[in-house]
């Protein structure tokens, strides 16, 4: 035969009646603020970014001159 123990929990966690202070949903909501202001100067640009790069017509165009010589030499 099996024997069964079943023993209470001590001294369980007191109900709260005030509600709390709320600081934890206060802090939440500044995370979820700092995040939202990461994506939105970091993510956004970046996924713009990398959409404009993968199509043909961006309308901006690169042109950087490169001499046909260059002289490296150096006469003291």
């Amino acid at each position: 035969m099996t024997t069964i123990i079943n023993t209470p929990p001590t001294n369980p966690a007191p109900a709260s009646s005030d509600g709390g202070s709320g600081m934890g949903m206060i802090v939440g909501i500044l995370v979820a603020i700092v995040v939202i202001f990461l994506f939105v100067i970091y993510g956004w640009p970046a996924m713009r970014g990398s959409q404009n790069a993968n199509s043909e017509n961006t309308g901006t165009t690169v042109n950087i001159p490169v001499p046909d010589k260059i002289d490296v030499n150096i006469k003291k």
